[in-house]
């Protein structure tokens, strides 16, 4: 079965106070390194593109997410640097339900919930005009917030960040 879901993100703020992955409230840290553009959306859709999703809107006030995270256009990106749009991000759960989230203007993608029966374990891939990447390692529960481990400097045997093929 296969459940598309167009994150295509609209302009409602939402509100987000920040934590360990996120600046509180000081979203708008320019980055050092950015291969794109500084990015300072305050409490939106397209806030802290490279933050660390779930974490933040797990400690504070922000919705919750199943998985989220961005999708970046160099590998070593600092948080606040502009992410690619338009990149598909697939996610295929141990059920076999395969999900795909579309990034948004700053790269950003989440799911709210998994529609199917069992989510964990899941694989990922992100595409764009016919060319994929594939993660190698399924993802475990504890291990959907996609930007906790994509850092810019990567983390917990990830290279850096979810780079746009």
């Amino acid at each position: 079965m296969r459940l598309i879901s167009s994150i295509l993100f609209s302009t409602a703020a939402v509100t987000i106070v920040g934590a360990l992955g996120c600046s509180s409230p000081n979203l708008g840290v320019p980055p050092q390194v950015c291969s794109t553009q500084a990015v300072n959306a305050g409490e939106s859709e397209l806030m802290e593109p490279g933050g660390a999703c779930i974490d933040c809107h797990t400690s504070y006030e922000g919705p919750g997410f199943t998985i989220a995270g961005t999708v970046m256009s160099a590998p070593h990106d600092d948080t606040n640097c502009a992410g690619v749009a338009n990149v598909t991000v697939a996610i295929t759960g141990a059920d076999g339900m395969r999900v795909e989230l579309i990034s948004n203007s700053n790269g950003n993608f989440k799911l709210d919930r998994w529609p199917g029966t069992k989510l964990f374990p899941y694989t990922a891939e992100v595409s764009r005009d016919g060319v994929v990447g594939k993660m190698l390692t399924p993802r475990e529960q504890g291990q959907s917030d996609c930007n906790a481990c994509h850092t810019s400097t990567g983390t917990n045997a990830a290279p850096g960040r979810i780079v746009a093929p």
